[in-house]
């Protein structure tokens, strides 16, 4: 819905340039195509043909859509008006700003996808390590063992207490791995969600994901 808001805002400030009052402009410019905003602005056109004043349609518009962007061009553009200035000028200047600020957002989101993908593709070797000690390292140590047991009519396993408990011992530590890349993902999410949108919430979103995919590597494992 915001995308497009900067445009219907230069087009309201053009139509105001020719001596249209607000009220006119917004229903000038709503002929326009704005996207998923645009029935918003058609909504807020028809209240002001019905006689609704120009500011508290704008006001409902904001109401309706209820986005921070929304809410504060609509704040700026309702107290330019109460006041008497250039509406034209203060459209315009919003204009900008609000397509500057976009710019601003899309350029941060494409910076802060690069250290996501940084963090999925960390998580990603971490796993493939864990994966790599599960299949190689682990059995090497069951082989050992189990050569413990058979060597020397064991006497030799008897002696060593590792060797009995080793079945354990892998086990447990598979058990550790398995919690290690939990927690790892966990963290991971939380963290790529944090960059993304800057709230803890949206990491949950990651996490799921990053423990889909542990879960699913230790069942093939």
């Amino acid at each position: 819905v915001e995308r497009r808001l900067p445009d219907f805002l230069r087009d309201v400030a053009e139509a105001g340039r020719f001596g249209m009052t607000l009220a006119d402009a917004i229903v000038v410019s709503s002929s326009g195509r704005y996207g998923k905003l645009t029935p918003e602005i058609k909504k807020m056109a028809a209240q002001i043909t019905w006689g609704v004043p120009a500011t508290e349609a704008l006001r409902l518009l904001a109401t309706r859509v209820k986005t921070p962007m929304v809410e504060r061009v609509v704040a700026i553009i309702v107290k330019s008006s109460d006041a008497g200035g250039d509406v034209a000028d203060v459209l315009t200047m919003v204009s900008h700003d609000t397509k500057e600020n976009q710019l601003t957002e899309d350029e941060r989101r494409i910076t802060m996808s690069t250290y996501i993908a940084v963090i999925y593709i960390s998580f990603m070797v971490f796993l493939v390590t864990i994966w790599i000690l599960n299949v190689t390292f682990l059995p090497k140590m069951l082989e050992a063992s189990g050569a413990l047991e058979t060597g020397a009519g064991g006497a030799l396993a008897g002696a060593s207490p590792l060797a009995n408990d080793l079945p354990t011992v892998v086990y447990n530590v598979k058990i550790a791995f398995f919690v290690a890349v939990i927690v790892h993902g966990l963290g991971d999410g939380i963290l790529a969600g944090v960059l993304d949108t800057g709230k803890i919430a949206n990491g949950l979103r990651h996490s799921f994901i990053l423990l889909v995919i542990c879960v699913l590597a230790f069942l093939i494992i």
